[in-house]
């Protein structure tokens, strides 16, 4: 089996032959109680609760880093194979530009579940995803919208390369992913009641535009809209410093991610951008295309 992986610090993303899932970037301690129902995965000589099932334990960590990323992929990785049918032989996945040197230690990790890893840029996925579309471009820029992060990749066409292009350019820029607009959402907001929830929480009212407060279902699109609107303005300011008036002279451009659900291609003034069908899966089904390629190869 070859699964493509994205453990993003928001949620991690799966992609096999047959479907794609995911789940929360979450991991707890497991606390047994008197009596309950929940999946639990054993390493590092203790008993873990992954995913939705984390918050409802005392000891919730949120992948928020690097140093989380390294620590608990393992535990991301047992949890994976323990709900998929057959044990994966392949793993592909990513790391943002910045974290590039880090590819040889998860690429190891990997290695210990006895599949064979690969790790390549994080961006890249999205781009064996919609290679197919944007593949007559002269030049691409890719803008992956994370919880955490943004991070984005210029591809500029080269017949020399394999893939047909080669990088430009490309940078992760910390805190600056759709949590900024969940932040700008919650500073927003009037009632202090809900202000004050954890993000966590706040997170779940962003994503679905509605929740309930004190046994009230209520309304927070129009909020959120707001939110979203504003969070566009700070990435195009953000990208123009970085890339110029590339942003606006680019053949193609790519939004994916979790953020690309809300980010449309004319709040950045590229209504021609080109966002993939749930973009949140765009870089775990990309990873899939190119493990298959690498058994293909085998």
């Amino acid at each position: 089996m070859i699964i493509g992986l994205d453990v993003g610090f928001g949620r991690t993303k799966v992609c096999t032959e047959e479907k794609c899932f995911s789940f929360p970037s979450w991991v707890a301690r497991h606390t047994p109680s008197a009596d309950e129902e929940v999946e639990t995965v054993s390493l590092f000589g203790e008993e873990y609760v992954v995913g939705e099932d984390a918050k409802y334990e005392s000891s919730l960590i949120e992948i928020s880093d690097i140093k989380d990323y390294l620590k608990y992929l393992p535990l991301f990785l047992k949890y994976v194979s323990q709900n998929l049918s057959e044990t994966p032989e392949i793993i592909i996945t990513g790391l943002p530009p910045k974290y590039r040197n880090y590819a040889e230690k998860v690429e190891k990790i990997i290695e210990d579940t006895e599949a064979a890893g690969k790790v390549i840029p994080q961006g890249m996925g999205i781009f064996f995803d919609v290679k197919g579309q944007v593949s007559q471009s002269e030049d691409i820029l890719i803008i992956d919208i994370g919880y955490n992060t943004l991070d984005y990749i210029m591809l500029v066409k080269d017949e020399r390369k394999q893939i047909g292009f080669r990088k430009r350019k490309s940078n992760t820029i910390d805190n600056f992913g759709i949590n900024r607009a969940v932040l700008e959402f919650r500073n927003n907001l009037e009632d202090s009641y809900i202000k004050n929830l954890s993000l966590t929480r706040l997170n779940e009212i962003f994503i679905n535009g509605k929740g309930r407060i004190l046994n009230e279902t209520v309304d927070f699109s129009k909020q959120r809209e707001r939110a979203v609107n504003a969070y566009a303005e700070m990435v195009i300011g953000r990208l123009k410093t970085e890339v110029g008036d590339f942003i606006a002279n680019v053949e193609t451009i790519v939004i994916a991610g979790g953020g690309a659900r809300f980010i449309k291609g004319e709040m950045i003034g590229r209504p021609d951008a080109f966002i993939p069908e749930k973009p949140e899966f765009s870089q775990a089904r990309g990873y899939f295309v190119f493990g298959k390629t690498l058994g293909e190869e085998k």
